[in-house]
């Protein structure tokens, strides 16, 4: 894997040398049940607020025109609007792509990567990449690979840590 400018991208050797295995329909079926289940937690933590907005309203006596009890509303319905609109993307993208994911061994973490691009109006964009030496489980491949702040952080040497590239169909 190498960083073309401010995305990852697998080389043609990482793609000889990486040993990939396709998602099988069952798995993608899982991790659509998953997404789904974490969509609706937040249609119901939208429901949750809105009723806590109709009964605060209600004890305390606000009328309709009150702007905080309809600025309240606009907020929460925005966010939960915004959060399950995302979901609902994540969703199709996953219909349509096809999944390829690969088993590495940890072997070592290499220094954090930043880079810095300009976007308009001169907004300075810095971007953080968190590179390791990994060994492929089956064929003994050791290349560069490129995880999450996260995952980073909270894996060590020797750990097996499954990477997931994505192929639009």
């Amino acid at each position: 894997m190498v960083l073309d400018h401010t995305k990852v991208v697998y080389t043609a050797e990482d793609e000889q040398g990486f040993t990939f295995r396709q998602i099988n329909d069952e798995d993608a079926a899982v991790e659509l049940r998953a997404r789904r289940k974490k969509r609706n937690r937040w249609v119901l933590i939208a429901f949750v607020a809105l009723l806590i907005g109709m009964v605060v309203r209600t004890f305390f006596n606000f009328d309709g025109s009150d702007i905080f009890v309809c600025l309240y509303y606009v907020i929460v319905i925005f966010i939960a609007g915004a959060c399950v609109l995302t979901e609902n993307a994540n969703i199709r993208q996953l219909r349509k792509k096809q999944v390829l994911q690969h088993d590495v061994v940890l072997v070592q973490k290499q220094p954090v990567i930043e880079t810095e691009s300009y976007g308009a109006e001169n907004i300075r964009d810095t971007k953080r990449f968190y590179p390791i030496l990994g060994r492929d489980v089956h064929s003994g491949y050791e290349s560069t690979c490129f995880l999450s702040e996260e995952d980073y952080k909270k894996r060590e040497i020797g750990d097996t840590i499954t990477m997931t590239r994505f192929i639009w169909k």
